[in-house]
């Protein structure tokens, strides 16, 4: 009867380790595969930053070379007089920029349409029979550029087709003559990600909005495969999957596969991943929204990759989950049966070689604990522990996200993460030979009939290194290696919600268009890395240096705006007297502001760019504080 019981009780124990461990296995794969789908969101977030920032370098280019020319601008200032004379002009300009118009479309500009300063549509050169209807409602661009005479740059809906747009005022002589756009399909921008990084990419937009906002004919639009409340381009899919018949074929089923689940999850205009197992491959699709100009999320881009590497850490897990319990009920066997002397040495040289520390107590003292644990932390016996150290926790180092240590003894260490979710804590802990911090995953388990509880301390240092490696690679420019604009965002958010005293510098490289115009875009991302790195080793170790896109960078300075106007000054100074690669001569342009009180960060950089703005039409190589 007792070696019934006995047994009973050996596999109610076993039952609960296995669940344990098999519990810490999948918290540590479930970890590894949010930190991968992490990754993949910032990925696509910068990648589509990058590839939108070098469309609208192209647009610029356009704008100088081709609408902002002397001949246009004088023709263009004779509009607004009568109908007849305004048609005269419609046609002179549809002859002397066809030719221009029709390289544009070559190299995949979608729209070039000139407005009125009323914002009426004056000449579509894609659409030219369209022409006369008001924008008013329809474009917030060409309102915003004809009602600050400044240029803005992002994706909208129009009135025939959506698009990555960038409008810039006319002016000539002083008037202001009205605007016009340069704006690429969002076919150009998906086959732009296509060509230059991994996966599938393609494009939905939301029903709703071209509903509201398209001509009654929506001929460019068919219902999105993924899901009914959006719609996706006629011929968008882009050439790549075209030509790949069965990759197409699979996404189409993947979509359909999904299509109920994510649903719901469209709606929140949030970046999301699904990870899902097809024809015997695991594969990760992730939707990254993208805001309109006036700041909605209205469309995501859809990025479909293979990823081999969680099949791999899934096989890791079911070989933790199937060993790990094993050796653990071997401990507790030891620990509780009579085994013969033999066995207990068996037994104990196995345990030994284990990486988890373990420790077991009573409701009075530690009873035990496993030759890892005391080498881990330097003592030769359990005696020697306990005549030293009352609590593990003196062992625990503070930090933000780990378990801390505000605790007098064992017992609250263990009530508080037996209260609590026990899965979820980690803890920092010095080794005692390496003197190198490791990182556990702590766990407690109670055996009730035996008034014992079971810690269990288990190395996770590789997965947290690891993870926090892969979050520093997608927060950082690929070029220059500094942080990038998605690590701004959420320092700066941060900053402005603890409510810091804090300043903003932002710099441009002056005329860099004639560099790579001049010396080509190799050079130019040599002066980029040259550029960014100047400044990362000019700047105090409090304040942080992110590329802000192009040729722009910003830094957070930790401190009022008149020391943050002297690293400025400093800063252009030190560029202007340095020998650039092949003895280029750079410049730079500087604004500068200081956080105020209570205001957003929209405000604040709004502040800052207007700096910018100044310096540049100032005469470059300046600073201009706000």
């Amino acid at each position: 009867m007792k070696e019934q019981r006995r047994k009973t009780l050996y596999t109610i124990i076993f039952v609960i380790f296995a669940v344990l461990n098999t519990f810490l296995g999948y918290y540590i794969y479930y970890d590894k595969v949010n930190t991968f789908t992490f990754q993949k969101i910032n990925e696509i977030s910068n990648q589509y930053k990058t590839v939108t920032g070098e469309l609208s370098k192209k647009s610029d280019i356009y704008f100088d070379e081709v609408a902002n020319k002397k001949n246009i601008l004088e023709l263009y200032s004779q509009i607004g007089y009568s109908t007849e004379k305004d048609n005269e002009v419609r046609e002179e300009l549809i002859r002397q920029l066809s030719k221009s118009f029709k390289r544009m479309r070559e190299k995949n500009v979608r729209q070039f349409h000139f407005h009125t300063k009323d914002n009426l549509s004056f000449l579509r050169m894609h659409k030219q029979e369209k022409f006369g209807d008001s924008l008013k409602n329809i474009r917030y661009s060409v309102n915003y550029v004809n009602r600050t005479l400044r240029p803005i740059y992002g994706f909208e809906e129009g009135r025939i087709n959506n698009g990555f747009r960038n409008v810039y005022p006319i002016i000539y002589d002083g008037m202001h003559l009205g605007s016009v756009e340069i704006s690429f399909s969002f076919q150009e921008v998906s086959e732009t990600l296509q060509n230059l990084f991994d996966g599938y990419y393609t494009f939905i937009i939301s029903k709703q909005l071209v509903e509201k906002k398209v001509f009654s004919s929506k001929d460019n639009y068919i219902e999105s495969s993924i899901s009914e409340d959006f719609y996706a381009e006629v011929g968008h899919i882009n050439k790549k999957i075209i030509n790949d018949r069965n990759n197409f074929k699979i996404f189409e089923e993947i979509n359909e596969k999904i299509k109920s689940e994510i649903s719901p999850l469209l709606t929140e205009r949030k970046s999301f991943s699904k990870i899902i197992e097809h024809n015997s491959k695991t594969y990760i699709v992730s939707f990254f929204p993208i805001k309109n100009i006036e700041g909605h999320e209205v469309a995501y881009i859809v990025n479909y990759t293979e990823a081999d590497i969680l099949s791999e850490e899934f096989n890791n897990f079911l070989i933790q989950a199937g060993g790990g319990g094993f050796v653990i009920f071997l401990f507790i066997y030891m620990m509780l049966s009579n085994v013969r002397k033999e066995e207990f040495e068996f037994i104990n040289k196995i345990l030994d070689n284990q990486n988890s520390l373990i420790l077991v107590k009573n409701k009075d003292e530690v009873v035990r604990v496993n030759k890892k644990f005391l080498d881990f932390f330097g003592y030769e016996s359990l005696q020697e522990m306990k005549e030293v150290n009352e609590c593990i926790c003196d062992y625990f180092i503070q930090e933000e996200g780990y378990l801390s240590r505000n605790f007098s003894d064992n017992n609250f260490v263990i009530n508080h993460i037996i209260e609590n979710n026990q899965n979820q804590y980690k803890v920092k802990i010095v080794e005692h030979s390496t003197k190198m911090v490791r990182i556990f995953n702590i766990n407690v388990t109670e055996l009730k009939e035996q008034n014992l509880f079971l810690l269990i301390l288990s190395d996770i240092t590789t997965s947290e290194l690891e993870k926090e490696m892969i979050k520093d690679k997608a927060n950082r420019d690929k070029l220059t290696n500094v942080y990038n604009r998605t690590k701004f965002d959420i320092d700066v958010k941060n900053a402005v919600l603890k409510n810091r005293t804090f300043s903003l510098i932002l710099c441009d490289i002056d005329r860099f268009k004639v560099v790579n115009d001049s010396y080509g875009h190799l050079t130019g991302d040599k002066i980029l890395i040259e550029f960014s790195t100047l400044l990362d080793l000019k700047i105090r170790k409090s304040d942080i240096i992110y590329r802000w896109g192009g040729e722009e960078f910003i830094i957070i300075v930790d401190d009022r705006m008149i020391s943050a106007t002297k690293l400025a000054e400093k800063l252009r100074s030190m560029l202007e007297k340095h020998r650039f690669f092949k003895e280029i001569p750079i410049t730079a342009s500087f604004g500068v502001t200081e956080h105020r009180k209570f205001e957003s960060v929209d405000e604040l950089l709004l502040r800052v760019d207007k700096a910018l703005y100044t310096a540049k039409i100032s005469g470059r190589n300046t600073v201009i504080t706000s």
